[in-house]
């Protein structure tokens, strides 16, 4: 079934009482189906839908955003007291998407302007509580 494929492309990240869905599809009928089906499946947790409907003229780079994931990566590692366990992010289409808990406003804000400021990333999307 062609219509399957299309869920290749959203991508699901669980943290604590939330669910980010990110990523890609074809046909606004997908993302309904999608969510619908991740709503019926966990009525317990917030779902955070940012799942992209493209026309099929639009191309998404792969590779780029999974370089950017790693640069971001490392980046974060370096901020002092960032604990990786505390936080969930995807790339789609050079925009970065974050869930988790930081300390406080000034980890958030910290987190956040490094994200901004990695070669590639064009949007920081901030779901981060603190």
């Amino acid at each position: 079934d062609n219509d399957s494929k299309e869920y290749l492309n959203i991508n699901i990240l669980v943290f604590k009482d939330r669910i980010l869905l990110t990523g890609y599809v074809n046909n606004a009928k997908y993302k309904k189906i999608a969510l619908n089906r991740i709503s019926a499946i966990d009525k317990d947790h917030e779902i955070l839908d940012e799942i992209v409907v493209l026309n099929s003229d639009k191309m998404i780079s792969g590779f780029n955003d999974y370089m950017i994931l790693k640069r971001v990566n490392i980046r974060l590692k370096k901020i002092e007291n960032f604990n990786p366990n505390n936080f969930r992010y995807d790339v789609v289409n050079s925009v970065v998407f974050i869930m988790g808990d930081a300390d406080n406003k000034a980890q958030m804000d910290k987190i956040t302007d490094t994200i901004s400021r990695t070669l590639g990333v064009k949007k920081v999307i901030n779901y981060i509580r603190y």
